[in-house]
């Protein structure tokens, strides 16, 4: 009775004991192999991708693509982007200049004093392409874009005027595209009131 009892609740008591020492760890049953999974296996899930869609739907999506594709190559840069990316070609072909004909060194000069650069810092050409490599709202391109709808003021005036009354269209535009389009910028700003 009592003996027998206790020896079976002793036995069971050994055998925990040897359990919770052992090495071996149970097996987790993962994937397919799930008995979970098994009854109840995940749906797929289809997106909808060119390859499931109808064939009449396919085709309306290839025509929109190709209508979106033909009206964004034929839509034009707006007209500031046209005029940043001219005067920042000017600047680029006037910095190439290793020894720069006369008149474009004083176009050059000219349109960097407008724009607010000291004379003092512009003793020769190699000062004046440092200045003309400036970047972001420093940039002598930034500044010219920004005096746009804006009147000159004596001291710019005075600058323009001067340039304008010794040299000519012909000349500077015979002797460097770029410079002729900082000459032509410079008097345009003149006319503004």
């Amino acid at each position: 009775g009592i003996n027998a009892e206790y020896g079976h609740t002793a036995k069971r008591a050994q055998s925990g004991r040897r359990s919770s020492h052992s090495n071996v760890r149970p097996t987790i049953p993962s994937g397919k192999s799930h008995p979970i999974l098994k009854k109840n296996p995940p749906k797929q899930i289809n997106f909808p991708t060119m390859k499931n869609r109808p064939a009449k739907e396919k085709w309306q999506i290839a025509t929109e693509r190709i209508y979106m594709q033909q009206r964004i190559a034929k839509m034009k840069p707006a007209k500031s982007d046209k005029i940043i990316l001219g005067l920042k070609t000017a600047v680029s072909e006037v910095k190439s200049f290793t020894t720069p004909p006369p008149a474009v060194y004083q176009v050059t000069k000219c349109t960097l004093l407008i724009i607010g650069e000291k004379e003092e810092s512009m003793e020769d050409w190699r000062q004046i392409c440092n200045l003309l490599a400036k970047r972001g709202p420093a940039s002598p391109v930034t500044r010219l874009v920004n005096l746009k709808g804006k009147p000159l003021d004596e001291y710019q005036l005075e600058i323009a005027h001067n340039i304008m009354d010794n040299i000519s269209p012909e000349e500077i535009t015979k002797v460097s595209t770029g410079a002729s389009v900082l000459y032509k910028w410079i008097a345009k700003l003149m006319k503004q009131k």
